[in-house]
């Protein structure tokens, strides 16, 4: 699996105002600059370049929030993922100190026919951890797609599920 894109950043919070002190993008992701949002928190918007995701490709995203940070991450828009020999992933890690507030909504992914893709996220909440998964999601055809998110849960949906 190659490495198609990967983002890591960093907010702080300074007199009740979170900062985006430190952001990376490589290859293929992308943010914007931070925006203001209600009650002191930013709002960046990730995106993936190019036409979408390819067979294969792995995207990653590492962020962390210090204390009292509020965040606000979501995708800009819906990405088409292609079929090929190998299934795309998604790995997206958090590490969210105590007193400190993440939202995520993640960007919508069209799956192609034949195509593949798996997704992981893993949330560090002061001591706690949870991890939220996909079995891979796969389309056969333009009315055959499903997407698998937890073993009850509905389409669209995920279910968190705490580890130690």
């Amino acid at each position: 699996m190659r490495t198609a894109g990967s983002i890591a950043l960093t907010c702080d919070s300074d007199d009740g105002r979170t900062r985006l002190r430190a952001i990376r993008c490589e290859g293929l992701s992308r943010s914007s600059r931070a925006f203001a949002a209600p009650a002191g928190a930013v709002r960046v918007v990730l995106s993936t370049l190019g036409p979408g995701v390819l067979a294969g490709d792995r995207f990653s995203l590492d962020g962390r929030l210090a204390e009292r940070a509020s965040l606000i991450a979501c995708g800009q828009m819906a990405t088409p993922v292609f079929a090929g020999a190998a299934p795309s992933q998604t790995d997206a890690g958090w590490q969210v100190a105590d007193g400190a507030t993440l939202i995520v909504a993640g960007e919508p992914l069209l799956l192609e026919a034949g195509s593949a893709h798996a997704a992981e996220a893993t949330f560090a909440v002061g001591a706690a951890v949870a991890r939220s998964s996909s079995t891979p999601s796969a389309c056969a055809g333009p009315r055959a797609c499903r997407c698998a998110r937890g073993p009850s849960s509905t389409a669209g949906s995920s279910t968190a599920t705490p580890t130690t």
